[in-house]
């Protein structure tokens, strides 16, 4: 089973009663030429002369919160199904790209502006300002004084600059 998939509705056949249509796997889509000939291939919607009957996409799998309209259209579903494909190319999890897309308000085009602000994947963001504290720091604070920094307080005011999202396995965290 697909991580991404959707249910594609026929209209038609929903308008009169009945139930047609079925689950379509989008890993791995790279074009709505694709998923229509998935459609045609499983005979999912009926025709009317030479025309497809309309459809709907009446549910999804794998989008997180962030819905897809009924009449969103094949396009989106494919621009993100093709998102999730980059996203792992660049080895950024897919929990953290709907994390980012929910806190975005929309799916981005591609993953270009994602991949320019992922920091990474921490257990909390405190040890992320840890490190980077160290990373920058480290050198310069004469050891005698190390242990007087407060890495709570500089992590609360950092998080201003970063979008944090909370996982069950810690925090994905992306520069604003």
């Amino acid at each position: 089973m697909s991580d991404l998939r959707i249910y594609i509705a026929d209209l038609a056949a929903y308008n009169a009663g009945c139930l047609r249509g079925g689950w379509i796997d989008l890993d791995g889509v790279t074009s709505t030429d694709d998923v229509w000939d998935e459609i045609k291939r499983r005979r999912l919607l009926g025709r009317n002369g030479d025309e497809w009957n309309e459809y709907a996409i009446h549910d999804h799998e794998g989008f997180g919160s962030m819905l897809l309209g009924e009449y969103s259209g094949l396009d989106t579903a494919v621009n993100v199904a093709i998102l999730k494909g980059e996203a792992e190319e660049d080895d950024i999890p897919w929990e953290a790209v709907i994390g980012y897309a929910e806190n975005m308000g929309r799916w981005p085009d591609n993953t270009i502006d994602i991949r320019d602000r992922w920091v990474g994947e921490h257990n909390n963001f405190r040890e992320y300002a840890e490190e980077l504290f160290d990373d920058c720091y480290a050198n310069e604070v004469p050891e005698f004084i190390q242990n007087y920094i407060d890495y709570d307080a500089y992590a609360r005011d950092l998080a201003m600059d970063y979008l944090v999202i909370d996982s069950e396995q810690g925090v994905y965290i992306f520069n604003n």
